[in-house]
């Protein structure tokens, strides 16, 4: 593993911008038919895998997909490496009770089990990740995952 750092993994470090996150992007035009359309295709890549069915998502940030994966009845995991995006998503999503853990995490170690996760989600990151780790993400989510 190739330990470097770059700006996804101190990103969101501060409470003000965790919390504006979602009024930033998804508010205006432009983001609410990227959140839409985001969700649309989540939902057809995911209509094979049964109610119930344990999905990772990474990074959940605000629990924004998180939310819409616990929407669809799947239990959830979402992972971030920012505590304070987690600490947004674990209060907008607490109703979901036992459905969903949050977990910080960095997404080219990540701690679970192999086969541990049904499938797995991861919007939005690799453009924020230089090529050489979004090899080393993907290998990761594989390894958790279970086909």
């Amino acid at each position: 593993m190739v330990e470097l750092s770059y700006r996804a993994k101190t990103a969101y470090r501060n409470q003000e911008a965790a919390e504006t996150y979602d009024e930033i992007r998804f508010k205006n035009l432009k983001g609410r038919l990227m959140n839409k359309k985001e969700k649309k295709i989540i939902g057809k890549l995911l209509s094979d895998l049964p109610e119930g069915g344990l999905v990772l998502d990474l990074p959940c940030g605000t629990g924004r997909i998180t939310e819409f994966l616990l929407s669809k009845g799947y239990r959830v995991w979402g992972t971030d490496i920012s505590q304070e995006m987690l600490k947004v998503a674990q209060k907008k999503l607490s109703s979901f009770g036992k459905s969903v853990n949050f977990r910080q995490a960095d997404a080219e170690n990540l701690p679970f089990e192999d086969k541990f996760f049904d499938s797995a989600t991861c919007i939005r990151l690799m453009g924020h990740i230089p090529p050489k780790i979004r090899i080393e993400i993907l290998q990761e989510i594989k390894r958790v995952t279970k086909g």
